[in-house]
């Protein structure tokens, strides 16, 4: 394909693609379940969050939550009302330490009372 070709499906040399084109494989649009989340901030680097945590939050007396450990972060569990809860942690370097980012999905019945005191937890973990 030259460069004076105009067929709406290309890519320049570095992969890029240019307006009309379409992606690679025919990747279909996917919807993501509903979720509530926040982010939280740390200085520590990425590696001391991912020490930290575990030694902080397991156990029954920090709240019963069991953690198991990710490519991207954890995913954290916790029984509330009788009924358990799954969260996911992604931990995002940045210049000044590491974002943390929880998501709970809304199907399994998390309330934002939930999300706080689990946001409040991770907080206390990681100070």
């Amino acid at each position: 394909m030259s460069d004076e070709d105009d067929s709406p499906h290309r890519t320049d040399r570095w992969g890029e693609m240019h307006e009309g084109a379409e992606p690679a494989g025919g990747i279909p649009a996917v919807e993501q379940p509903a979720a509530r989340w926040a982010s939280l901030r740390s200085s520590l680097s990425p590696d001391e969050v991912r020490r930290r945590l575990p030694v902080r939050l397991a156990g029954g007396t920090n709240g019963g939550f069991q953690l198991a450990e990710t490519k991207g972060g954890f995913l954290i569990r916790w029984v509330r009302r009788r009924k358990g809860l799954v969260a996911e942690l992604t931990l995002v370097p940045w210049e000044a330490g590491t974002q943390i980012h929880v998501t709970v999905p809304t199907a399994a019945g998390a309330r934002e009372q939930e999300l706080d005191e689990l946001r409040r937890h991770l907080e206390s973990a990681i100070e």
